[in-house]
């Protein structure tokens, strides 16, 4: 048992290694080189019945400052909302921008709608309940012409359940950025994307997904990989997006469900062994406590993997953690487990619209 656990151990800590890697070399973005840079996006934005969550997002484009050689062009394209989210943008936003009535058949089709009417030769899709930080535009400019740009989305909390959705989500985003700058993109999330229009339009003359109502992200990014494309990662925290957290049980296994139904939907066997691998770290410290009776020098190491975590996510974040943080990281050792086996078994309908 002794030396089961202390292997476990050691794969948990060369994960550890790997992240902090990433956070103290990945921010380095290797992948941003030499080459002509993007100087010119459309800003595609959809929404359904968005009226209380899009206000933050309105005021942050408001306070944008968007360099002189970086034309842009937003464009909101509305689902046949039944709210005033429509009336609320016209009305508060300052800068130019564009409204669109789609079909009422999904966000896929919302987004497909407005990259239609994009004029430029750049696509970058948003959500609808984002914020932004006023100098994103300046990081977005630094950026060569690529196929794809994978950029970093942010989960924030109010409350420690949230915060508890907000470290699970932050190490996605760690092995999101670690795949990518390593040329083996296999997430990316449609909150912040950024592609070039061309290779869309070719993706969406072949696209297979056009009936599987979510997953737009995944499936444009999946296909590009088959198809060798020029796919890069970008991180920094001013081109960097921030969402809330769900605020339920129910919506944060939903959402967390239909991330995992895409993710399962490419190689099967390395996402088999992938959950294999964290159940088991997931319940590594179950496993040290287990083994203490009689040995209390075990405790070390999970007061080691707590510290561990503590770390990473402070450094993820750029800054001390705050004192409710510090409890969602302790809580989350041990609620982590039994969530992710309620989530392996959780059924939900697949819906047009989602988070």
């Amino acid at each position: 048992m002794i030396v089961l656990l202390s292997f476990v151990c050691f794969l948990y800590f060369a994960q550890v290694m790997m992240v902090w890697w990433f956070i103290d070399d990945g921010r380095s973005n290797k992948s941003v080189d030499e080459g002509d840079s993007i100087s010119q996006l459309s800003v595609i934005i959809p929404f359904k019945n968005e009226r209380d969550r899009i206000p933050e997002l309105i005021s942050s484009i408001n306070e944008l400052s968007i360099p002189s050689h970086l034309n842009v062009e937003f464009i909101f394209v509305d689902d046949s909302s039944t709210d005033q989210t429509s009336n609320f943008i016209e009305k508060n936003l300052k800068i130019q921008h564009l409204i669109l009535q789609s079909t009422g058949k999904g966000k896929k089709d919302a987004i497909h709608v407005g990259i239609q009417a994009s004029k430029l030769d750049f696509i970058l899709t948003w959500d609808a309940d984002i914020k932004v930080k006023k100098n994103y535009f300046t990081e977005i400019s630094k950026l060569p012409q690529c196929d794809l740009w994978v950029l970093g989305v942010e989960m924030v909390g109010k409350d420690i359940f949230q915060e508890l959705g907000s470290i699970e989500f932050s190490w996605l985003q760690i092995l999101t950025f670690n795949d990518a700058q390593n040329k083996k993109a296999g997430l990316c999330n449609g909150a912040n994307l950024l592609f070039k229009k061309s290779v869309y339009e070719h993706f969406s003359s072949v696209r297979e997904d056009i009936l599987i109502l979510s997953g737009d992200d995944f499936y444009l990014l999946k296909w590009m990989r088959a198809n060798d494309k020029d796919i890069r990662a970008y991180y920094s925290k001013d081109s960097e997006v921030q969402t809330e957290s769900p605020s339920t049980f129910k919506d944060l296994l939903n959402q967390r469900k239909r991330w995992i139904s895409k993710m399962g939907a490419g190689d099967s066997f390395p996402f088999f062994i992938g959950i294999i691998s964290l159940l088991i770290f997931a319940f590594l410290n179950y496993f040290c406590l287990i083994a203490v009776e009689g040995r209390p020098a075990i405790l070390i190491l999970f007061l080691v993997k707590f510290a561990a975590d503590i770390t990473i996510s402070s450094l993820y974040k750029s800054r001390m953690l705050k004192s409710e943080e510090y409890t969602a990281v302790f809580f989350h050792q041990f609620w982590y487990p039994f969530y992710l086996v309620r989530l392996l078994f959780h059924q939900i309908k697949d819906e047009k619209w989602v988070p």
